[in-house]
């Protein structure tokens, strides 16, 4: 967008704390307490595309009619912003979503452990640190195929879909839900990817990019 010289460009991937690394098995291995409930983590903003969620989770409930699916949000909304105004009078009229604005780091790898999936529908992404959350947690993913998400996760790390679409997320929600095979497959997917992220290989890479600049190598 900038028309800036790529030789001029040095991407340096972020890390993940380590505290969130999962090491035992998938949410699929272990009993779940409570009902099943799809996860969203971020800022409510317009970019971020929750109203597209919302729509498909409500729609594949009423298809299902599965009255104890939840949708369990975590994030600080906008309410400066219009379509955020609106997205809030939809949560506070649907008893099957939550959101919520504060809560632990317990609580929150608690909730990537035991999700169904984390679904990750924005717009546009400069990076996305639940997706690394959630890799870390084995909690596969459904996210948008834009911006820095493939790169991110990789083609073949999480369930994507158009994001402007409704009812394809609704597939890959009812896919999620309906198939244990599947969210093996991308948990381990995210597994396998997660090492590519690790914030000593981020120092020494921006490091490398200082002395290059200041002439010493």
């Amino acid at each position: 967008m900038l028309r800036i010289d790529p030789r001029k460009i040095t991407v340096i991937h972020h890390g993940i704390d380590s505290s969130f690394i999962n090491r035992e098995g998938t949410s699929t291995d272990r009993e779940r307490s409570g009902p099943p409930y799809f996860l969203y983590v971020g800022l409510l903003k317009a970019h971020k595309n929750l109203g597209v969620l919302l729509k498909a989770f409500q729609n594949l409930k009423r298809k299902l009619e599965k009255e104890s699916l939840k949708l369990e949000i975590i994030g600080t909304p906008d309410t400066k912003q219009p379509i955020v105004r609106e997205w809030m009078n939809q949560i506070k009229d649907d008893s099957s979503i939550s959101l919520r604005s504060n809560i632990s780091d317990n609580e929150l790898k608690k909730l990537y452990r035991n999700a169904i999936a984390l679904v990750h529908p924005s717009l546009y992404e400069g990076f996305g640190f639940p997706l690394l959350e959630a890799m870390a947690s084995k909690t596969p993913i459904i996210a948008s195929h834009t911006a820095s998400i493939p790169e991110v996760l990789g083609e073949d790390g999480a369930l994507y879909f158009d994001p402007k679409s409704a009812s394809e997320l609704e597939h890959g929600l009812d896919q999620m839900l309906s198939s244990e095979a599947l969210r093996h497959k991308l948990a381990e997917a995210g597994e396998r990817r997660l090492p590519l992220f690790d914030w000593s290989v981020a120092a020494q890479q921006t490091v490398q990019v200082y002395e290059s600049v200041l002439g010493k190598n």
